[in-house]
């Protein structure tokens, strides 16, 4: 079975609320977590056309472009599904939330 980019971000996505909730700071205002999100999103996208081998580095073309924003929405709708119906009320969502990792937890506003 080939696992294609778009396949790839649909799998990644579900997985992500997890690690997404462990990497945001609560204090950060919406819009900081919405930007993390979806450069986490891109990530997974890239990362899922490299895995397929359709990348191309020498010649950076559209279609190139395409398949890593797709797969990143792809992988971005997946992870806030995931997270709005079964893992925003949960309690490890907020163990995770609350646990600041040195490096990002002094990132952004509010971080006094």
């Amino acid at each position: 079975m080939e696992f294609s980019p778009e396949l790839l971000a649909v799998i990644v996505g579900f997985l992500m609320p997890p690690l997404l909730s462990l990497l945001k700071n609560p204090r950060w205002p919406g819009q900081l977590k919405l930007v993390m999100v979806g450069a986490v999103s891109i990530g997974v996208g890239t990362l899922g056309v490299i895995i397929d081998g359709s990348l191309d580095l020498n010649s950076l073309e559209w279609e190139n472009l395409e398949t890593i924003l797709t797969a990143g929405a792809i992988a971005f709708a997946g992870a806030t599904t995931t997270y709005k119906l079964w893992f925003q009320n949960v309690q490890l969502n907020a163990t995770l939330e609350e646990t600041t990792l040195p490096v990002i937890g002094n990132i952004g506003p509010g971080t006094g």
